[in-house]
């Protein structure tokens, strides 16, 4: 009576344990950093303006802003293209007027909350992204407000991610602080 009263517990865990991993598939949401010297930490004046993108050399995602509006896009070197997604949240404030660059029959954007947004394309013609506008709440009581990337190729986390105009080598997840203060500008030498 005792083994099958062990066995039964055994397969109970077991079964228990299953439930347990496969309860939420849902890809978590971009956590706010705790300090501003981690390494997937950028601020978000970094990536101020538009970077030179290599269409079709490389698999990359580049991100930049230009003002409030924010840009992705993605490219890769295979030829019949590849599959890419993501997910971007805002926190302290919430994503605007989101359009579809390059737009392509399987290409797809989701708003599931004011403040993320989320993306599918197939890179057939070599470049896809989107691009939205960034609505920050000046009364927000968020303590790191900022914008996470989550950016994925083929089901894995991108390799080659570039921000801003100088195409700063990042890597994903990201988060761009909005906090922290741009740098005064260098005084000129008389």
């Amino acid at each position: 009576m005792r083994k099958y009263f062990v066995t039964a517990m055994g397969v109970a865990a077991l079964a228990l344990s299953t439930c347990v991993a496969l309860a939420d598939t849902t890809p978590a949401p971009t956590p706010p950093p705790t300090t501003t010297g981690h390494p997937h930490v950028a601020p978000w004046h970094a990536a101020e303006g538009k970077p030179t993108i290599d269409t079709g050399k490389t698999a990359a995602a580049y991100v930049w802003h230009e003002g409030d509006v924010a840009y992705i896009k993605v490219t890769d070197d295979i030829v019949k293209g590849q599959i890419w997604g993501g997910r971007i949240e805002v926190n302290g404030g919430t994503i605007t007027n989101a359009t579809r660059i390059n737009d392509e029959k399987d290409d797809r954007i989701k708003q599931p909350k004011p403040n993320v947004l989320e993306f599918r394309f197939d890179t057939h013609m070599g470049v896809d992204g989107v691009k939205f506008t960034i609505v920050k709440d000046p009364n927000t009581t968020v303590k790191h407000p900022g914008i996470g990337f989550r950016i994925r190729v083929a089901k894995e986390p991108v390799q080659n991610l570039y921000y801003g105009k100088d195409a700063t080598d990042g890597q994903s997840p990201i988060y761009f602080n909005f906090a922290e203060p741009k740098p005064a500008p260098a005084p000129a030498n008389p």
